[in-house]
């Protein structure tokens, strides 16, 4: 198997991002380098609206390597300390 990057993985839209992060109860993740810093702060806004954590954070495993964008409902949050860990 081979490590995926941000060029063998196909861009989402903002409102795609959003959405995808509401309609689950775990984290969301997507390659940084989709996204202009522009589109970040728009997400960022956009997250905070729908009461959703964003971060950014490295990812070194055998499936993806590169810097993340990931959202979590953050009521996700209270019910799972898993995630608070990884935060």
């Amino acid at each position: 198997m081979g490590v995926d990057n941000y060029k063998t993985l196909s861009k989402s839209s903002i409102l795609e991002v959003i959405c995808r992060a509401l309609e689950i109860s775990h984290m969301v993740s997507y390659p940084i380098e989709h996204y202009s810093m522009e589109e970040i702060k728009i997400l960022a806004k956009l997250a905070k609206q729908n009461d959703l954590v964003l971060t950014i954070g490295e990812e070194k495993s055998n499936f993806y390597q590169g810097v993340l964008l990931s959202l979590i409902k953050r009521s996700s949050l209270k019910d799972n300390k898993i995630f608070i860990d990884r935060l």
